[in-house]
């Protein structure tokens, strides 16, 4: 077969399409409990864990990623300046001198969230066994509050998946933003 043929690309979409879609890509709001696990007015700071959201053995549960989403509020002339946020997998979470994140269900019935599964800022010992899953980047222009989404599951596509003994991580590069910074991360159960 030639390479580039139809024929190459028609057996491609035949093999994809058979291969079975994974029962978490889609949100039921039947079944599916959402969160949102935040850290709000956090001062800025160059090389900084913004966010961990820990999903610790025991909890009983994979947390499904759905969005990472922030905002940047900045009280001075900002021009120019985009500083970087590293979005990361991690097997050990940095637990020394952290401040706790709080968690909120999007649905009042939703199930409590169980004590294995925290989320916190600012902690001095970084995460370990990290698996890059991207860089974004927020661009605040003069004095108005940017709020943007540095990741979201597109439809129909597969969410990140924190299993049990895991956790996500934003941290920010050499370049301080400039600023307040509230991160949330939306997932579900």
């Amino acid at each position: 077969m030639k390479k580039g043929s139809l024929l190459s690309g028609s057996l491609l979409m035949v093999l994809l399409a058979a291969v079975p879609a994974s029962t978490q890509t889609q949100v039921d709001p039947a079944t599916d409990q959402t969160y949102v696990a935040m850290v709000l007015g956090i001062a800025s700071a160059a090389d900084k864990d913004y966010i961990n959201l820990n999903n610790a053995i025991n909890s009983g549960a994979n947390l499904y990623i759905r969005k990472v989403y922030g905002t940047v509020d900045s009280q001075a002339a900002v021009i120019g300046l985009q500083p970087g946020f590293t979005v990361s997998r991690y097997t050990t979470a940095g637990v020394t001198s952290c401040t706790a994140g709080s968690i909120a269900a999007l649905d009042s019935q939703n199930a409590p969230i169980p004590t294995e599964i925290s989320v916190s800022t600012g902690c001095t010992t970084d995460p370990t066994g990290l698996t890059n899953l991207g860089v974004w980047s927020f661009y605040a222009d003069e004095t108005n509050p940017s709020t943007q989404v540095m990741w979201e599951q597109s439809p129909g596509g597969q969410p990140i998946v924190i299993r049990q003994g895991q956790g996500l991580t934003l941290d920010a590069g050499a370049t301080a933003p400039v600023g307040v910074i509230s991160l949330m991360i939306e997932f579900t159960r």
